[in-house]
């Protein structure tokens, strides 16, 4: 080649610079105005360096250098610099093609003898050459080992000349170690050298190919040793292979095999399966479509034909094999897909994915937007597994877990295999979008789409997109069957996106869907022998008790539920058995119970622990004392509530579903729980009531046959609605509308007393109220309908001996002697104002400089 053809050669690689590198040198990048990899192989590293300014390079690992692009391409091709040029030309569509390997043993002589770049490989091997030698020198662990040996493996080209070898050497520790052997010039001599071949690499086998006729077969394994068993069993074929193995495949040239009949057989492994994938793409870029064998199912993982041979398959075995199990490029990937992943080039996706669960999601930058709208889509889907579905609950993004052991969670005893709302945390969104999108990302270096994970901060932007969230809401948790709204029967475990509440049962349950009256009392009768053993005060007790047990079943469909309390004299009568019954029933095991506590700050971080989790029935157990909470109350009548997750600083608002309950010994309610609740009062009338007898165990019987119960819960409250909800009277429960409308009116439909009829004890043991009840009538007493000012109470119960004094020290005394604080009075007052309470109504008169306050009478029905 000319200097002027030398020179424009050079000229137009230079001006590719930036698309021809990554092809010479795959796996490296570009740091500013440097190219940068491992070596002359490519590869990720910084040790071999281009610069794209001026072309000039450096592979700092061996020592060589050079000033242009056509030395670089030289030194990696192992090359003259006329015959790089030469190459380069043709590429670049300046000259025709010109094999690599087909040289005269002349020509290779020639190119051994005059070459100036150093480290060139000579291909093919003199005739002169010396024996390859026999032992390689290793320095391992900081000290030279010598090895010998133990295969050699010749690679020829298609008249038979050497172009190398393929040496294996035998580990102490029983492994191998696969070193190739070529030919070239080293410190200005031509020698045997310990390196790979250059690129694009022959084949093994190309020496065969010359003899091959027209209907002959090509069979490409991975491996020589697989190549010569490949070539034993099929005497009227030729195997082929390439050096390296499977990460070396895209380096190999498959060149002279185009326009043959080519069968590849992979070794049964994933990099199997890939480096076969990556062949037949390469075969079929040159026009040659070839079919991939899929190895024996029950094989283990690497099994070849080496292998195959050892268990004495025969040459009729094999073809069968290929005759059944030959499938073509787009057939074997989607049948390895499955078990693998492997789809093309290096993207993978996991072989556990449902495929009609994946979505593809590009990641790219300025797309951020878009990419967590999709990603979001991906959470968004019903048909994830149960345990990877993403609701939002209010302000939250949770996800439904199981309790396998029984753990104490914010003083929660929570029960074997329980589901639960937890808290849905970036982890986990990051590995659910891991499992069910598949993310893809632009390999710049060689222009495909590569596989890659989700980016850690779409989940930080998940998360802060409450309110444009598309996940299903979420309710809350069931465990049996339940009504809709609309009163119609709900029996299918799973989500309902009607009710918004997730079904977690497995009871098969027949109910009518037109029950009758009659149906309805034999049913109440069935549910009240359960409860025969308690002693009930009187039957307005049990009838508390039966609406506990209905209750627990429809608290989807209902925006408030009242507090149910169990109280009774005695330890032992039944009170917490009482609340479990009705908690098999509704969910199969008992009920989740709260430790209660004094200590109002404490009893709210527990409070807020049920609340989040979701729990559908909540027992607040062993309350010493008068139980008062202003969340508490705020649960059992608003249809959400605001909570601050314990350790965090932001509020979260949640549905507030969980049918609330309390037990306790002489239990009094407090505050504004009383208005909220029912009564059940049990009585055993003995000093040991934890040693009574009874006919049958109540909880072993529920257990036993819950889905008789819950049919004839449902069967009860199915009836009154198909007859109508006919209206039984009663006084209105303020607050518990609907709670009344169905409930208390299935109850007293089939012959059950009404069980707002316990408020009246609930009301008579308040104990706020009794002050209140205790000191209007005392007042009216002294001053009539008078406006008084506070220090005139105060003065006015010190002068006479009516008990006014004791109820107000009783109100707001401070226990340190006598005395009453005018302005702690003053703060109860205000709290009490405009009470009702034995005709009596308590007034704040606006003053001047000082409010004062008035007692008057008012009439039934006034307000």
């Amino acid at each position: 080649m000319s200097p002027d053809s030398f020179m424009r050669v050079n000229a137009s690689a230079f001006g590719r610079i930036t698309e021809l590198l990554p092809i010479w040198l795959p796996g490296g990048r570009q740091e500013g105005q440097e190219y940068v990899c491992a070596s002359l192989d490519g590869g990720q590293g910084r040790s071999c360096k281009v610069n794209l300014a001026t072309g000039k390079w450096a592979d700092f690992a061996t020592d060589e250098k050079g000033g242009d692009l056509v030395s670089l391409f030289a030194a990696i091709h192992g090359l003259r610099q006329s015959d790089a040029a030469q190459r380069i030309a043709e590429n670049l569509g300046i000259t025709p093609n010109q094999s690599p390997y087909a040289l005269s043993e002349k020509a290779s002589a020639r190119r051994g003898t005059s070459s100036n770049s150093p480290g060139q490989i000579i291909m093919p091997v003199p005739s002169h050459a010396p024996a390859p030698p026999d032992i390689l020198r290793r320095k391992v662990a900081g000290s030279w080992v010598k090895r010998i040996v133990a295969a050699r493996w010749a690679y020829q080209n298609e008249q038979g000349q050497i172009l190398g070898y393929v040496c294996r050497f035998n580990l102490p520790d029983g492994g191998k170690e696969v070193v190739p052997q070529v030919y070239g010039e080293a410190d200005g001599k031509a020698c045997w050298q310990w390196k790979g071949f250059p690129v694009p690499r022959p084949l093994y086998g190309l020496d065969r190919l010359a003899a091959l006729t027209t209907d002959d077969l090509v069979l490409v394994c991975e491996g020589e040793k697989t190549a010569d068993a490949a070539r034993r069993l099929l005497k009227n074929a030729v195997a082929v292979t390439w050096p390296g193995g499977s990460k070396a495949v895209n380096k190999a040239d498959f060149g002279p095999l185009g326009g043959k009949t080519v069968i590849i057989w992979p070794d049964a492994d994933r990099c199997g399966y890939e480096a076969a994938i990556d062949a037949a793409e390469a075969l079929a870029s040159m026009g040659t479509p070839t079919d991939i064998v899929l190895p024996p199912a029950s094989v283990k993982s690497g099994w070849d034909l080496a292998d195959a041979e050892a268990e004495s398959w025969d040459s009729t075995q094999v073809m069968q094999h290929i005759k059944h199990n030959a499938l073509s490029l787009p057939d074997f990937k989607d049948v390895v897909r499955n078990k693998y992943g492997i789809i093309s080039n290096n993207l993978y996706i996991n072989p556990t994915k449902k495929q009609n669960t994946l979505n593809v999601i590009r990641i790219e930058k300025g797309a951020s937007g878009e990419i967590v709208d999709d990603c979001e889509a991906v959470l968004a889907k019903l048909d994830l597994p149960n345990e990877f579905k993403i609701f939002q609950r209010g302000s939250q993004l949770v996800r439904l877990g199981t309790l396998p052991t029984s753990s104490q969670s914010c003083a929660t005893d929570c029960p074997q295999d329980k589901v639960v709302i937890m808290e849905a945390q970036k982890s986990f969104i990051l590995d659910v979008l891991g499992r069910y999108g598949r993310f893809v990302k632009l390999d710049h270096r060689s222009g495909e789409l590569r596989a890659a994970d989700p980016p850690k901060d779409v989940a930080e932007t998940i998360t802060g997109r409450a309110g444009l969230w598309p996940m299903p809401p979420l309710r809350g948790i069931l465990t049996c069957p339940t009504l809709r709204p609309d009163g119609t029967l709900l029996l299918t475990p799973g989500y309902d996106p009607k009710s918004q509440y997730y079904f977690a049962h497995r009871l098969n349950v027949k109910i009518s869907s037109q029950p009758t009256h009659s149906e309805a009392t034999n049913r109440i009768e069935f549910v009240k022998d359960l409860l025969s053993g308690f002693s009930f005060v009187e039957p307005v007790d049990r009838t508390v008790a039966l609406a506990l047990i209905l209750s627990t079943m429809v608290r989807p469909i209902l925006d408030h539920m009242p507090l149910f309390a169990i109280t009774a004299p005695v330890r032992g009568s039944g009170k917490s058995y009482l609340m479990d019954i009705a908690a098999i029933i509704a969910t199969g095991r008992r009920t989740a119970v709260l430790a209660a506590t004094t200590d109002r700050a404490e009893l709210e971080k527990r409070l807020t622990g049920s609340l989040l989790s979701g729990d559908p029935l909540v027992s607040l157990d062993n309350c010493n004392g008068a139980l008062q909470s202003d969340l508490l109350c705020q649960a059992i009548t608003a249809s959400t509530v605001k909570v601050r997750p314990l350790g965090a600083s932001a509020q979260v608002e949640i549905p507030s579903t969980t049918l609330w309950s309390a037990n306790g010994n002489n239990l009094v309610l407090a505050g504004d729980l009383p208005r909220r609740s029912l009564l059940c009062r049990l009585d055993p009338g003995c000093e040991r009531p934890e040693e009574r007898k009874f006919s049958f165990d109540p909880l072993e019987r529920v257990l036993h046959c819950r889905t008789e119960y819950v049919s004839a819960v449902l069967t009860i409250l199915r009836a009154y609605i198909v007859a109508g909800r006919p209206d039984m009277g009663g006084k209105p429960f303020g607050g518990f509308g609907q709670w009344s409308a169905l409930v208390r009116g299935a109850l007293r439909w089939v012959g059950e007393p009404d069980p707002c009829a316990s408020r009246d004890a609930i009301m008579d043991d308040d104990p706020e109220l009794a002050q209140l009840r205790t000191l209007l009538p005392l007042w009216w007493q002294e001053f009539g309908k008078s406006a008084i000012k506070i220090k005139q109470l105060i003065e006015r119960s010190h002068s006479n001996d009516t008990g006014l004094y004791e109820v107000l020290d009783d109100i707001v005394g401070e226990g340190k002697g006598p005395g009453i604080n005018a302005r702690s009075l003053g703060h109860w007052l205000k709290l009490k104002k405009d009470n009702v309470v034995c005709g009596l109504k308590l007034l704040q008169v606006p003053g001047k400089n000082m409010a004062s306050w008035q007692v008057v009478q008012v009439k039934a029905g006034e307000a």
